[in-house]
């Protein structure tokens, strides 16, 4: 007869079959349990480490921006130097806001002047040497390269050259009136915009290059010479009248080039050379003016002569 295996024997779980288990009220393997439970600490603690990550970020990203918000403008133009970009945009905003204030300046004296001033052939000279001294300040800020690094020496001698040259320019042009200077800044001021526009849009193929502006250049000096001289052997006021259209025709393919090197489509210029650019400009805007004026008005110079 065969012996049964008894309920308590120690061998019990051998004797039933596998899916049995579930009838018999067992409980779950811990192991099991032990293993999901860990899994689930695992994973509290990796979210509680991604919070704390975010958390971090988030305040270094609000540091950050506070330190860039209150940062000293040196740090902001370091930072533009890294983007040939923005750099570009920074200087040719600052040349133009700087020429901008220069020509705004000139127009005031100018007007001033044209009020106040009454007209006289002795104040000619007068009108000479202060333009001789203020080309004498920028022959000196032309030569000091590395002083023009300097914030106020820049700005010190650019603000002495505009006040010297529209100073001289309103005692040359002793017959000045409101109505003219108004009339003379219009249309000068419009071929000033008109010629910038053209470098800053037109494609390079098409814009004057070193070659061509100094051939410009030439023929500019040797033409203007031989009307000189003519000038002075016949006194024709005719010669007068061309000698300025030469200076008119040479000044919109300077003032397309300057626009092309503002603009940084020539090369990029330094940070702080933005004032001896603006100072190009106001330059370009003074000869316009005053070609302008003899063109416009050249019974002028007939009647002072």
């Amino acid at each position: 007869m065969r012996q049964s295996i008894p309920i308590y024997s120690r061998r019990y779980w051998v004797a039933l079959r596998p899916g049995l288990h579930h009838l018999h009220h067992f409980p779950q393997p811990v192991p099991q349990t032990r293993q999901n439970f860990w899994n689930c600490r695992q994973a509290e603690t990796e979210e509680q480490g991604q919070r704390n990550n975010q958390s971090q970020s988030q305040s270094i990203g609000s540091v950050e921006f506070r330190q860039t918000s209150f940062a000293a403008p040196g740090s902001v133009s370091a930072a533009a130097d890294d983007d040939p970009g923005r750099r570009v945009e920074l200087f040719m905003r600052r040349c133009y806001m700087s020429a901008g204030m220069m020509v705004a300046v000139a127009s005031w004296q100018w007007m001033i002047m044209s009020l106040t001033l009454t007209p006289n052939v002795n104040y000619v000279l007068a009108g000479f040497l202060c333009l001789l001294v203020a080309f004498l300040t920028l022959f000196v800020l032309s030569i000091f390269v590395r002083l023009r690094k300097n914030f106020w020496f820049s700005w010190t001698l650019a603000s002495i050259f505009v006040v010297l040259t529209a100073m001289g320019v309103s005692l040359l042009l002793v017959k000045l009136t409101l109505t003219t200077v108004n009339l003379t800044l219009i249309v000068s001021l419009t071929l000033l915009v008109f010629c910038y526009s053209l470098g800053a849009w037109v494609p390079m193929s098409l814009l004057p290059g070193e070659f061509t502006m100094c051939i410009c250049l030439i023929a500019f000096s040797v033409s203007s010479i031989i009307v000189t001289w003519l000038y002075i052997a016949f006194d024709s006021p005719v010669y007068h009248s061309i000698y300025f259209s030469l200076l008119c025709a040479i000044l919109v393919p300077a003032s397309v080039y300057n626009a092309e090197i503002v603009h940084g489509r020539r090369y990029y210029m330094p940070p702080h050379e933005f004032v001896y650019c603006a100072i190009s400009v106001y330059v370009h805007a003074i000869m316009f003016f005053v070609s302008m004026y003899f063109l416009m008005y050249p019974h002028d110079m007939r009647r002072r002569a």
